[in-house]
């Protein structure tokens, strides 16, 4: 079996560690595997497959930013119980760091893994252009729903995964590199860091939380992209001026609640009276079928052209429910007649 096809299942597993799935979740067979499912389980318990597991994604030193110590060991029991029936010897190491990672969380105490904010890292992919290598964008999150103020900023959603391959896709790096980029209710700052690695010149992440925003400061801290061109803000919508001039305005999970869907609506018509060129795309987890009727309404009210973008021939990057539809849509000004 080619090195190559290890390396490709090393990284499958390490992406979905690295970014806190479920282990209930966990697709274990990857998408590109041709063979049988048997076949791929037979490779994991190779010895030197096992060895990679331990080197590369469990041992202590093996990532820079480590899950939770009880969700490591609940993906290593996982792993080392898939392992069992297919492999001649389990790797000694495998077992070393299990035991000291269930001693680790029974020791812990304090609150769950779910609500202690964690670090969650995103692997971007290998299409990706950038200086940086090998590109992640890693992030403080806290995967409870809400936050103890309220907010739904502190961890990243689906939308926001969503759109994430969307810009990444080798076709949409020309939206980006050299382009200045506003993102409105930005939240952990995951698309305006991402858009950062991808080429783009300059941006400007906002929220209407000042805890959110503080979070996406130390966030833009973590990783590897230039501070005094990446900053964020507090933005309320509808309320405080946008000020410049940019080229693209993002937005992921902002059409949530109908409530603030005037206050939105009225931020992008600024953005597209101040520029009516810039490109505009909103990215939306349609949960509430209704909520996102309003949003359409208030664009269409406001004579804007929505486009749906096809998101048919975008790989799979990231590890998210796609149970719930999520579409993108850009945003354009009326037609002058």
């Amino acid at each position: 079996m080619p090195t190559d096809v290890r390396e490709e299942i090393i990284r499958w597993i390490k992406a979905q560690y690295l970014s806190l799935v479920d282990v209930r979740n966990f697709q274990w067979v990857p998408t590109t595997w041709t063979g049988a499912e048997a076949d791929f389980y037979h490779l994991l318990a190779e010895p030197e497959v096992q060895a990679s597991l331990s080197s590369q994604i469990f041992a202590e030193d093996a990532v820079k930013y480590p899950p939770p110590p009880r969700y490591r060991s609940t993906v290593l029991k996982q792993i080392i119980s898939l392992l069992e029936p297919h492999a001649e010897e389990i790797d000694d190491g495998l077992y070393e760091i299990c035991t000291e990672l269930i001693a680790s969380s029974q020791t812990a105490g304090g609150l769950s893994d779910r609500i202690k904010p964690s670090h969650v890292t995103y692997l971007l992919g290998s299409d990706v252009d950038t200086k940086s290598s090998p590109m992640e964008v890693t992030l403080m999150e806290s995967r409870s729903l809400l936050a103890s103020s309220g907010t739904t900023g502190l961890r990243t959603w689906e939308a926001a995964l969503a759109l994430g391959e969307y810009l990444l896709h080798p076709s949409s790096h020309p939206l980006l590199k050299g382009k200045s980029v506003l993102e409105l209710g930005a939240g952990t700052g995951f698309i305006g860091i991402l858009a950062a690695m991808v080429g783009a010149k300059r941006v400007c992440m906002t929220d209407g939380s000042e805890e959110v925003v503080d979070g996406i400061a130390r966030n833009i801290a973590l990783n590897e992209v230039d501070h005094t061109m990446v900053t964020a803000k507090c933005l309320w919508w509808g309320t405080d001026p946008i000020e410049e001039d940019w080229d693209v305005v993002l937005g992921a999970d902002v059409t949530y609640d109908a409530a603030v869907v005037p206050s939105l609506v009225a931020t992008i018509a600024e953005a597209l009276a101040r520029r009516p060129g810039v490109l505009v795309l909103i990215a939306a987890t349609i949960r509430n079928e209704d909520t996102f009727a309003a949003f359409e309404k208030a664009c269409d009210e406001r004579g804007f052209r929505r486009t749906d973008v096809d998101m048919s021939s975008i790989p799979q990057v990231f590890f998210y429910s796609k149970a719930v539809p999520i579409r993108i849509v850009q945003i354009q000004p009326r037609l002058e007649t």
